[in-house]
C-alpha cells in the first residue's frame, strides 16, 4: 500500500509539473510594459533579422519585431530561421520552403532540405537527391546519386554514384568541375578535396579546380581536414600534420582538440589508472603546457586556468604557474578579471593573483564592463570591480543584462526588468524575462 501511495505522489508532482509548464504563455511587450503580441504561445524564439519563431499547439508561425503576426502559428510543424527572406518549413514530415509572406518556394514533398548558396537548396527524397532553386526549378536533376554540400563552398556539392562507383564535383547548375580522370573523390573537410590513388585507400589532396596542395601529400580514407591541420593515427595514437605534410604533433595523444587562438589542449594517457592527462601545444606543435593536469581552461588575457589535486590556479603562456594552486573553483579571465572561490565564498582576482573583490560572496557571474551580479546573504545584488553597489542586495535574483543597459531581476517570485539606476523599466509580473531585443522583450506569463 505504502508502495501505491508513493507512486501516486510522484505521478501527482509530474502532473503538476507537467500542468505548470503548459500553462506558461509567451509573449512580446515593449519598453513601456504595452503588449505587442498576446501571451497566447508556448514558445517565442530571439528575434534574427527582424523575425521570431512563435509555436502554439506545436505548430510554428512567425511575428516580426512590431509583433505583427507573419505565419500564423498553426501550419508548420517545423520551422528554420529566416535566411534572404526564405525559411525551410516542415508539415507532416514533408519539407519545403516559404518566404515571410508564406508564399511557397520549393513545395513541401521533400524528406529533407539543406540551405546552398545562392538562393539554391537541396532536397532528398526517399532514395534520391538533387537541387533546386527559389524558385522551385531542379537545376540539379533528382537521380540516385548522393549529393552533399562542399565544405569550402556551398555553391559546389559531390555527388557519388553509387552503383557506378563514381563521384565528381558539380555546382548547383549542375555543371561538372574539371578533374583529372579519377573514380574516387572524397571531401576531406576545410575545402580540402582528395583525389583517390593506386595504392589503397590513400589520397591525393586537391582544391576545388584540381590543383594540387602539395606535392607528394597523401592522406588516408579516414581522415579530415580541421583548419590547416590534419589528424592521422599511428598504432593507436593520434599525432598532427600540416597541409604540406609535417608533422606538427608527434602520434603520443589519444586526443587533440581543435586549435582556439593559436591553442589547442591536447590528451595523453597517463600511468594512473582510468585518468587522462591534458596539456597544450601552439600552432607551431610547441608544448606549452605538458600534459600534466586534470583540466585547462582557454587562454585568456596570458593566463590559462589549470585543475589539479582538487585545487584551481593558472600558468602563464609557457606553461609556468603565475597564480598558485589555492582555489575551489576558477574561470578563465574576462577583462583581466577571474571569479575564484574559497571555502564555497566567492572572490575576484586579477592576471597578477590580486584580490579584487574579497571572498565574501555567495554567488558571482560576470555581467560585462567590469559589472558582477553577487549573492549575499540570500539576496542578489549587482556591484563592480571596486565592490561599489550598483544595485542594492534586495532582488531574489539577477538575470541577463541588454544593451549595458536593461537588467532582468527577480522579486516575490516575479520577474522584471530595472536599468542601471533601478528605475523599473518592466513591472515584477512576469514568469521570466526570455530576450531583448530593438526595444521589445519577449516574456512568459
Amino acid at each position: 500500500m505504502k508502495y501505491f501511495y508513493i507512486v501516486f505522489c510522484l505521478f501527482l508532482s509530474l502532473s503538476v509539473e507537467v500542468q505548470a509548464q503548459v500553462s506558461k504563455k509567451y509573449g512580446v511587450v515593449n519598453l513601456e510594459g504595452e503588449v505587442l503580441v498576446p501571451f497566447i504561445y508556448e514558445e517565442i524564439t530571439p528575434f534574427e533579422n527582424g523575425y521570431a519563431r512563435t509555436m502554439r499547439r506545436e505548430r510554428y508561425g512567425l511575428i516580426d519585431i512590431s509583433g505583427k503576426e507573419i505565419i500564423p502559428a498553426q501550419q508548420y510543424h517545423d520551422m528554420g530561421k529566416v535566411d534572404a527572406g526564405m525559411i525551410i518549413v516542415m508539415r507532416n514530415k514533408l519539407y519545403g520552403v516559404i518566404d515571410t509572406e508564406n508564399r511557397i518556394l520549393v513545395p513541401l514533398e521533400y524528406k529533407n532540405i539543406l540551405p546552398l548558396a545562392n538562393n539554391h537548396f537541396l532536397v532528398y527524397k526517399t532514395i534520391t537527391s538533387g537541387v533546386v532553386n527559389s524558385n522551385g526549378e531542379l537545376t540539379v536533376p533528382l537521380s540516385n546519386s548522393i549529393l552533399m554540400p562542399f565544405s569550402g563552398d556551398r555553391n559546389y556539392l559531390l555527388s557519388n554514384d553509387m552503383y557506378r562507383q563514381q563521384s565528381k564535383v558539380i555546382d548547383t547548375e549542375n555543371r561538372e568541375v574539371a578533374f583529372e580522370q579519377n573514380s574516387s573523390i572524397r571531401d576531406f573537410g576545410n575545402g580540402y578535396l582528395g583525389l583517390r590513388q593506386s595504392k589503397p585507400n590513400t589520397y591525393k589532396v586537391v582544391d576545388i579546380h584540381g590543383k594540387e596542395i602539395c606535392s607528394g601529400l597523401t592522406v588516408q580514407e579516414n581522415q579530415r581536414f580541421t583548419g590547416d591541420y590534419l589528424r592521422y593515427h599511428d598504432q593507436g595514437k593520434l599525432g598532427l600534420m600540416n597541409i604540406r605534410g609535417e608533422a606538427v604533433l608527434p602520434p603520443v595523444y589519444s586526443r587533440i582538440f581543435d586549435f582556439n587562438n593559436g591553442y589547442a589542449k591536447v590528451v595523453q594517457d597517463s600511468t594512473r589508472f582510468g585518468d587522462n592527462q591534458i596539456g597544450m601545444v601552439d600552432e607551431q606543435g610547441r608544448v606549452i603546457v605538458r600534459c600534466m593536469y586534470d583540466g585547462l581552461g582557454e587562454p585568456s588575457d596570458d593566463r590559462i586556468m589549470a585543475f589539479a589535486v582538487q585545487k584551481h590556479g593558472y600558468l602563464d603562456l609557457k606553461g609556468r604557474v603565475a597564480i598558485p594552486f589555492n582555489y575551489d573553483s576558477a574561470t578563465d579571465f574576462k577583462d583581466h578579471m577571474a571569479i575564484v572561490s574559497k571555502d564555497n565564498l566567492y572572490g575576484v582576482i586579477d592576471t597578477g593573483g590580486r584580490q579584487v573583490l574579497p571572498f565574501e560572496y555567495r554567488q558571482l557571474r560576470y555581467l560585462g564592463n567590469s559589472l558582477f551580479a553577487a549573492s549575499r546573504q540570500l539576496k542578489w545584488g549587482i556591484i563592480d570591480s571596486s565592490g561599489r553597489e550598483i544595485i542594492p542586495f534586495t532582488y531574489d535574483s539577477v538575470g541577463e543584462i541588454y544593451n549595458d543597459r536593461y537588467i532582468t531581476v527577480q522579486k516575490n517570485q516575479k520577474w522584471g526588468v530595472i536599468n542601471l539606476l533601478e528605475y523599473e523599466v518592466l513591472p515584477f509580473i512576469y514568469k521570466s524575462i526570455v530576450d531583448y531585443s530593438d526595444g521589445v522583450f519577449i516574456v512568459t506569463k
